[in-house]
């Protein structure tokens, strides 16, 4: 699943191309990846930059890093019920080992790993 790119992301990304930033980087500021942020220039039609060998990158706004920070990760919950925030189970953990084999050659037999 692809998330939209809201307007802001598309400003930064205009700014930091600007300021002279590899996809790559502008990817990490933004939150998302390099490619994704190639892709998302070529939607937008942003000017190709020229190659230059060695070419130092502008200074950049002050207010390019004053976005909110990513928001962190769910906590890590067992919690069968609440499937939005469980954490995922090893391979081969009875919880899901027997859904899987159920009805199959496999069923009772144990989860084996090579």
């Amino acid at each position: 699943m692809t998330l939209p790119w809201t307007a802001e992301q598309d400003e930064r990304l205009r700014v930091l191309r600007r300021a002279g930033l590899e996809y790559s980087e502008i990817g990490a500021v933004i939150g998302r990846s390099g490619k994704a942020c190639i892709h998302r220039a070529r939607v937008l039609e942003l000017p190709r930059r020229e190659r230059q060998e060695h070419v130092k990158a502008a200074p950049l706004p002050h207010d390019v890093f004053d976005a909110p920070p990513v928001q962190p990760p769910l906590p890590i919950v067992d919690d069968a019920d609440d499937v939005d925030r469980r954490f995922a189970l090893p391979a081969g953990h009875p919880r899901t080992w027997g859904p899987l084999t159920r009805g199959t050659c496999l069923e009772g037999a144990p989860y084996q790993c090579d």
